[in-house]
């Protein structure tokens, strides 16, 4: 074999073995990718659980607040908890939503977006439902009263029920206090941030940030 040949042969040998390699890291990629979603499954599952219980606390409520139709406070405690599972089932719907449009197939920094996009509104979604409850003890405290015992804590003692208004707005005021402080401050409103996104978004933005990563290799 003529050394031109011998070249030819060897450059052809090559570009096979780099479109080889290529295909490989792509396949590779691909799987990644698929691997990514399953990240998100425990979050997907959550939310589920949360639709199931905010639809048993609308049901229980509903029944409470139709039954005390002609007791203003007892109407309003019932109501308020039946709001807050409404609002469970319409962030955890929402929350389904988001995740099932992500497109797994699409560039690493596409997922990126679309994950950041679903973070900010799951973060902001458990941030808010978390806080509410500073105040909503108080109608669920008045209606566990009614039905374990048969007693309207308003009736009998309203002095108390206000005493737990207000340290519950004293607790929720410091609290949008301690956030606001702490989104002044980078570094801790960073922490906060990965704390209130729960374990299976962090885990998915670490497993596409590997992605990307491996791709710029």
């Amino acid at each position: 074999m003529e050394l031109d040949e011998l070249k030819l042969a060897w450059h052809s040998l090559d570009r096979r073995m780099e479109a080889l390699m290529s295909m490989n890291q792509q396949d590779l990629l691909n799987q990644k990718r698929s691997k990514a979603s399953s990240k998100l499954r425990p979050l997907a599952w959550g939310q589920s659980l949360q639709i199931l219980m905010g639809s048993i606390i609308a049901l229980l409520s509903a029944g409470f607040w139709y039954s005390n139709l002609e007791t203003p406070h007892l109407f309003f405690a019932g109501l308020s908890l039946h709001i807050y599972g409404i609002v469970l089932i319409i962030f955890g719907g929402a929350m389904h939503g988001m995740l099932s449009r992500v497109d797994y197939s699409a560039p690493v920094m596409s997922i990126q977006k679309q994950l950041a996009k679903t973070r900010r509104f799951y973060v902001l979604a458990s941030t808010t439902l978390g806080m509410v409850w500073w105040l909503l003890w108080v109608p669920l405290m008045m209606v566990a009263l009614v039905w374990a015992f048969g007693v309207d804590m308003y009736a009998h003692q309203p002095l108390i029920l206000w005493s737990w208004v207000i340290i519950g707005g004293g607790g929720l005021l410091a609290s949008l206090g301690f956030i606001y402080w702490a989104s002044k401050r980078p570094l801790l409103s960073s922490k906060l941030e990965r704390s209130a996104a729960g374990k299976s978004l962090n885990n998915a933005q670490a497993f596409l940030d590997e992605i990307a990563e491996f791709e710029k290799a």
